[in-house]
């Protein structure tokens, strides 16, 4: 069956069957959205495949540029059809939905913070990133209309985060409201960012960095230190920012932005790979902290902590990494949040962290 999407501005209406693969996405604050929507199935790129010259909307699993296979493609959704329009006003859309059993879950993060505590004392992991899922039954099937309104709702709740939506054959579908840009490319350069630490955003302490404790902002410089290290062999200018808190739905996080530039002949795979995935998806050193990741989380990661974004779409390419994010199924959604885990952590600091990170997705399923 297809189904019309019409865009707000008055275009012509585009037809997107059920075999359709298509992204929307919104960039921080900014008030219209792109929607891309392939001829058939997107396609999938091997793990050496050149990204220069080509166009499209990328999806990135977690694993991309790693040693580890993942068994999910990345993904490219080619603009067969490319339009943008304003994000509409409107009543927003809430799904019904019943949680999964919460002390189940509480129970499966205590048996993999468990299990991947003991490698500070086994191995020579700074820091390892802990994820975990929350379950959501559906009431009721979300069809492609409800999707696109909870992609709007989204874009209204959080105007300072990139938001996108993709719906792919071979990888689900999969909604994100996320703070943090992995590599965006504009008239200035290169830009990254170290996004780490976490803190309630009305905590008048967050409002400055010295209010944070030594673990956040040790969590921060950890991340920046990697991102500075990585960027040398392919940097020709670079600078960073001070560190700064920053509010992002509810929450707060301490912020570096980097701008570089490069040299000719740097190709925009070896970028990704060099940053990808950085100490606050992954943690630090990364072969060590992958393999403490690999070893306790009892989930796959699929896309969640990968990243995605527009390639070369009207001389844009900017991609972000997928956090605050959920897969959605006719039956039911998976919500995922992580934190970082330093010698210093304790459990049930990290537990609430994670649960505060899943509130932007939960506001949606709200009234």
């Amino acid at each position: 069956m297809k189904k019309e999407f019409i865009p707000t501005s008055g275009e012509d209406p585009v037809a997107l069957s059920d075999d359709t693969d298509f992204a929307l996405y919104r960039m921080p604050d900014e008030a219209h959205y792109t929607l891309v929507a392939d001829a058939g199935a997107a396609a999938r790129l091997p793990e050496d495949a050149p990204l220069d010259g080509r166009e499209g909307f990328l999806v990135a699993p977690f694993l991309y540029g790693t040693a580890v296979p993942s068994g999910l493609p990345t993904l490219l959704i080619r603009p067969h059809t490319c339009t943008q329009a304003a994000v509409p006003e409107g009543a927003d859309f809430s799904p019904s939905a019943t949680p999964g059993d919460e002390d189940e879950e509480r129970m499966a993060y205590h048996r993999s913070f468990d299990r991947a505590y003991g490698c500070f004392s086994t191995t020579a992991c700074h820091k390892f990133v802990l994820s975990r899922c929350h379950h959501l039954r559906l009431h009721s099937a979300l069809c492609t209309d409800r999707l696109l309104s909870l992609f709007f709702k989204a874009c209204r709740l959080y105007p300072r985060c990139y938001v996108a939506l993709w719906r792919t054959q071979a990888g689900g579908t999969w909604l994100t409201a996320t703070p943090e840009t992995l590599l965006r490319h504009d008239a200035d350069g290169w830009h990254t960012m170290a996004l780490a630490g976490t803190m309630d955003g009305a905590d008048p302490r967050s409002a400055t960095p010295e209010g944070w404790s030594a673990k956040n902002r040790e969590e921060q410089a950890c991340v920046s230190r990697y991102i500075a290290e990585r960027l040398r062999p392919f940097a020709r200018t670079w600078q960073a920012s001070a560190t700064r808190p920053t509010d992002v739905a509810g929450l707060r996080h301490l912020r570096t932005d980097f701008t570089f530039t490069t040299g000719a002949g740097v190709r925009l795979s070896s970028l990704l790979e060099a940053l990808h995935p950085t100490p606050a998806v992954c943690g630090w050193p990364a072969g060590e902290a992958l393999a403490v990741i690999l070893d306790a989380e009892p989930h796959a990661r699929r896309y969640y902590a990968g990243f995605s974004g527009p390639l070369g779409l009207g001389g844009e390419t900017a991609f972000y990494v997928s956090l605050r994010c959920m897969e959605l199924t006719a039956a039911s959604a998976r919500l995922y949040a992580g934190g970082g885990i330093l010698k210093e952590s304790r459990e049930e600091d990290e537990w609430l962290e994670t649960c505060r990170k899943m509130q932007p997705m939960l506001r949606l399923f709200s009234s």
